[in-house]
């Protein structure tokens, strides 16, 4: 009943207005005027909605304060507007206090987190991190009753102070092990190791009893001991006359010799002022510096006049570990690898050797393919300080001023082995030849140029010959009526100019006279032009023309040029995006001007003209056989000529006679008359 009488006042109440507060009871008491809903017992409690973690997250769009309890968390539970938040179950007794903006904890006992029973004011327990500080230069202070710091504990940057104030100026910092001092440091940054914190002997003292090490050092790497001294009288050493050892696993590291001073690393009683190791059987001894392994050594003195370096081995410099230079009375620091004086404006670097006197320079350089000799001057060479000496290429006994007693088939090289003749081209552009079904004869030296010489010898002993036949000079003559002489002038005018030259052409000879002309690897003018822009890209360099390039579509390498870096030299073709663009195949381009010759070829043909020449000769030949025929046959002719000429005049005294008898018998018949 009384039940059905509470929901009526509920229900009245409603009925009235949500302006109302409403009082629930059994006594009929007016609610309290600052309550909307006044719920009061004496005997019974409020029972808001009970639900599992899950229901409670399930509740679509909750309001903020909603409030639930949680039969799984056996928790109170509210809504903030964002998130659910549990309202953690309280003691019977609040520990806090306030003390104006502080609060403090007046729990008699200790303070337990994740363990409930403390051991300490503060006990934590956690298996992973369990305190953290977290500011700019957050720190812990150690203060005494009297509110005093007299340590601390800082985090600053990326370093980690511990230490005493500037406040304490008498106390220790002091290392405790089996609480016992270990290690003291005081305020005057004396570093005691041992157990007693009074009995120090300088600014880093170590105390030993019972005979035991005092500075051991284990590990892989590292100083034993480091020191920067100064003043006049800093020093590590023994007194009196008494040799001093540094040892090593039992072994002397390094030995002085109270005698003479002299250091020994790895030795004991050295014969040199500083040597490393046994000097074996050298002899070496007085020197300023010695080095050995026991067999060899290497020494070193200083005299008056000289520094002399000698040794029982070779020697080895390795600068940077085989990657540095090595310089000779030259600025610092060197730009080759081995540098005599200095190169001034030739700018010579990067090469084996070179050597210059400031202004003029030579430089020479190996790679995969040669050996490089570049210099500003002329080259000049003396044998024999230019008394008649030789030079031989690949002979030791040459024979003349210059013997090349190699030969190499051209055909058989490609553009990456190495060369077997002798170029004279400055700008170092042949690079190789390829193999075809024309093979020439081997070739010794090749030149871009003339080559000047009073007289001019081949070999052609018929015991080095496997004689055919005698060639047919009549078909020869046909031959040699079929080549065209043509008037032409050179692409390469930087090289050439605009001189005019009549001469054949070889494509023109090769239809008519294929035995003398050959093919081989080359490049040609095709490009011939200054690149507009260089740019770097991902596969090498980006040149740009401002006219078409035509370079074929399937050529491999191009002739470049490029400003302050030497003569021609071959770069890949990695790609032909345009008519006006193509990307080589390079690290680096020292210089900012590219000038590109042309694309290489695999058929460059080439004519020889000694066998024109004997060609000619044949020909020549027939033509006297001719000549000679002819003439025989005109000097029949002339006189058969004769004869007629003769057998004419006989006829014509006949006429003449003739006339004169008729004219006598004519002159007779009238007389008769």
């Amino acid at each position: 009943m009384k039940q059905y009488l509470l929901l009526m006042i509920v229900t009245l109440s409603l009925l009235k207005g949500f302006s109302q507060n409403i009082g629930i009871n059994a006594t009929g008491a007016t609610p309290h005027a600052s309550a909307l809903l006044d719920v009061s017992s004496t005997n019974k409690g409020f029972l808001m909605p009970r639900m599992s973690s899950a229901q409670r997250t399930a509740i679509a769009t909750p309001a903020e304060g909603l409030k639930v309890y949680d039969t799984d968390t056996k928790s109170f539970w509210f809504f903030n507007g964002t998130g659910w938040i549990e309202i953690a179950a309280g003691s019977a007794t609040n520990y806090w206090a306030l003390n104006g903006t502080h609060i403090f904890n007046s729990n008699g006992g200790n303070v337990g987190i994740g363990v409930n029973t403390p051991a300490a004011p503060l006990h934590i327990k956690n298996d992973n991190e369990a305190l953290r500080i977290q500011g700019a230069t957050p720190y812990l202070s150690f203060a005494n009753n009297a509110g005093q710091v007299k340590g601390f504990l800082q985090s600053y940057n990326n370093d980690l102070y511990l230490g005493t104030p500037s406040t304490n100026t008498t106390g220790n910092l002091q290392f405790y092990a089996a609480n016992i001092p270990a290690m003291t440091i005081k305020p005057t940054a004396d570093v005691i190791i041992g157990s007693d914190p009074s009995n120090t002997f300088g600014k880093f003292s170590v105390q030993t009893l019972n005979n035991s090490n005092g500075i051991s050092h284990l590990g892989e790497g590292g100083n034993i001991l480091a020191t920067r001294m100064g003043g006049t009288s800093a020093g590590i050493g023994t007194f009196s006359n008494t040799n001093m050892r540094i040892f090593s696993n039992g072994n002397s590291a390094v030995f002085i010799n109270a005698g003479n001073s002299y250091v020994g690393v790895g030795v004991d009683f050295p014969t040199n002022k500083l040597q490393v190791g046994s000097i074996g059987n050298t002899g070496y001894s007085g020197n300023d510096f010695a080095f050995g392994d026991g067999t060899n050594a290497l020494r070193m003195y200083q005299t008056s006049t000289a520094s002399l370096v000698a040794s029982s081995a070779d020697i080895l410099f390795w600068p940077k570990e085989k990657a540095g230079h090595v310089g000779i009375n030259c600025v610092f620091p060197p730009s080759n690898k081995l540098q005599v004086g200095d190169m001034g404006p030739a700018g010579y670097n990067g090469n084996d050797i070179a050597f210059g006197n400031g202004t003029q320079g030579t430089a020479i350089t190996q790679t995969n393919t040669s050996s490089q000799f570049a210099s500003t001057t002329d080259f000049a060479f003396l044998p024999k300080y230019g008394t008649g000496g030789r030079v031989g290429i690949n002979t030791g006994t040459p024979r003349a001023p210059l013997d090349v007693s190699y030969a190499l088939n051209i055909n058989s090289v490609n553009s990456n082995s190495g060369y077997g003749y002798l170029s004279f081209n400055n700008a170092n552009n042949v690079t190789g030849f390829s193999t075809d079904d024309n093979p020439v004869q081997n070739v010794s030296i090749i030149a871009s140029g003339r080559i000047y010489a009073r007289e001019f010898d081949a070999y052609s002993d018929a015991r080095i010959k496997n004689i055919t036949g005698v060639s047919n000079a009549g078909k020869d003559l046909e031959t040699l009526n079929e080549l065209h002489i043509t008037n032409y002038t050179l692409k390469d005018n930087v090289m050439y100019g605009n001189r005019s030259f009549k001469k054949v052409i070889a494509q023109q000879v090769e239809k008519v006279y294929p035995q003398v002309v050959s093919k081989h690897i080359d490049f040609i003018p095709n490009v011939y032009q200054l690149a507009n822009t260089v740019t770097k890209t991902n596969d090498g360099f980006l040149l740009t023309f401002k006219q078409d390039h035509h370079i074929n579509t399937n050529a491999k390498h191009l002739q470049v040029t490029i400003e302050g870096d030497g003569g021609m030299q071959p770069f890949d073709i990695v790609s032909i995006p345009s008519a006006t663009e193509v990307i080589i195949k390079a690290d680096a381009l020292k210089g900012n001007k590219v000038f590109v010759y042309g694309e290489e070829v695999d058929d460059f043909r080439t004519v020889d003209y000694e066998g024109l020449t004997t060609l000619n000769i044949s020909a020549t030949q027939e033509l006297a056989r001719l000549v000679k025929l002819q003439s025989a046959t005109i000097e029949g002719m002339q006189r058969q000529i004769s004869l007629l000429q003769k057998r004419v005049a006989v006829n014509d005294l006949k006429k003449s006679g003739n006339k004169l008898y008729l004219k006598q018998a004519s002159a007779q018949v009238v007389l008769a008359r």
